[in-house]
């Protein structure tokens, strides 16, 4: 019974995440945003012409491969301004993996909640809060990277916690498959944004933890260094991938040193990584809807996607880059409320079911997707928090799931309070709902 009840809900979870991801879908037809850029370098895998990126290359090999395998037509499309016109076929072939990996990043948010904290209230909590949050949606319905960032980071995540489980110390040959598959993982978030990398710090706080318990120091080093070089191996491949594919002369060349496409490959690689990492400091274009780092856990600053005025003025359609309220001001409280639970735990030691590590561990993550913001001068968008808070949404989760659990109320009360607040959550995302679909 249990098993078809799993069953049932992973089932509700996609159809919801389908529907709000896919509702009214490629709706505008037109080029949105940075799909003037990404669009630009998804087709130089069509036509073989070199480019030039600050973000490594796995997901517009990605958007690339699928479009290829749909026989999408993209090689005469110039991406040369936002609201520029587009084949619907082309462009839905180009919009639909973003907006497939937003589905199965919903059920990843779930199960990953799931296991780290045991509560099926937090799990159910964490997948309504990132299912509907409007700037999630609008972020994984056009042909953009981030969505690819946040999934391959939390499953890197999700299948190291699977792998430290105690049913796990028998089976030795799964454990090292899903050590080698979190690698793979790891890999590949930082092979589609560098921000990716904060997962390698977050991994290593899970494997010190199993450390304290467990004190088998050849166990920890050898998982840690099998899941980096495996992460940085496919690292490489995804370079070499993107080497073979860009042969000929393009707009890329002006960025590089002359006869660069003749080079060995480890020239190559180390060449486009440091021009990268150059060209991603020395950014100094301003937008009118840059952001300041301190302005993302308040949901200000939202950016300004995309528009079409009709004859009737009161009628506008636009698209703007706008977070679910509830959802952004709740995780950014759950963080001040979590550290001060911390605080009460450790001077009183109470609660004495609290845990402290589950916690420390999401408030780890919120600061290691944060902080690094902090220092950099070059223009940034409210997008670069999405890591942040998906950490702080799980660590709301959390706590709303731990208190409910201490409250000597009957259980169809607790339902009640669930089904509020869920409602509470969908009300704020309907209200911003024409601004995330463009209708």
């Amino acid at each position: 019974m249990k098993k078809k009840f799993k069953i049932f809900i992973v089932l509700i979870i996609l159809f919801s995440a389908f529907l709000t991801r896919f509702y009214n879908f490629n709706q505008p037809a037109e080029v949105v945003f940075d799909e003037v850029h990404f669009g630009k370098f998804v087709r130089s895998y069509f036509t073989h012409e070199n480019y030039f990126d600050i973000h490594p290359p796995l997901a517009k090999l990605l958007i690339a491969g699928w479009a290829k395998f749909r026989n999408a037509q993209i090689s005469q499309q110039d991406f040369s301004k936002i609201g520029q016109d587009y084949n619907p076929d082309d462009l839905y072939k180009l919009r639909f993996l973003p907006a497939l990996f937003s589905v199965l990043f919903i059920l990843l948010i779930y199960l990953f909640t799931l296991r780290l904290t045991g509560f099926k209230t937090a799990a159910f909590v964490s997948g309504l809060m990132v299912l509907f949050d409007n700037a999630i949606i609008v972020q994984s319905r056009i042909a953009l990277l981030d969505i690819f960032l946040l999934f391959f980071g939390f499953l890197a995540l999700y299948l190291f916690l699977i792998q430290e489980d105690k049913s796990f110390d028998k089976l030795r040959t799964r454990k090292w498959l899903f050590i080698i598959l979190s690698g793979l993982s790891l890999g590949a978030s930082y092979s589609v944004k560098w921000t990716g990398l904060s997962m390698i710090f977050m991994i290593g706080l899970l494997a010190l933890y199993q450390l304290y318990k467990n004190r088998n120091w050849r166990e920890f080093a050898i998982k840690l260094i099998t899941v980096y070089l495996v992460s940085f191996i496919l690292y490489v491949v995804i370079f070499s991938i993107h080497f073979a594919l860009l042969t000929k002369p393009g707009p890329g060349d002006a960025f590089l040193s002359p006869g660069f496409r003749e080079k060995p490959f480890v020239q190559k690689f180390y060449e486009l990584n440091e021009k990268m990492f150059k060209y991603n400091k020395s950014i100094a274009t301003q937008h009118p809807y840059q952001s300041k780092w301190s302005q993302w856990p308040f949901n200000k600053k939202p950016v300004f996607y995309w528009q079409e005025t009709p004859i009737d003025p009161e009628h506008k359609q636009e698209i703007w880059l706008k977070g679910n309220t509830a959802v952004w001001y709740l995780g950014t409280a759950s963080i001040i409320i979590g550290v001060l639970m911390i605080l009460i735990k450790l001077i009183f030691r109470r609660p004495k079911d609290f845990s402290l590590f589950i916690p420390l561990f999401l408030i780890a993550g919120w600061l290691a997707n944060f902080l690094p913001f902090v220092p950099i001068n070059r223009p940034l968008f409210m997008y670069s928090y999405f890591l942040a808070l998906i950490f702080s949404i799980i660590l709301f989760a959390y706590l709303f799931a731990y208190l409910l659990e201490k409250l000597t109320i009957s259980k169809n009360k607790k339902r009640v309070i669930v089904s509020l607040f869920a409602i509470i959550i969908i009300v704020f995302f309907l209200f911003f709902a024409n601004l995330t679909y463009g209708i």
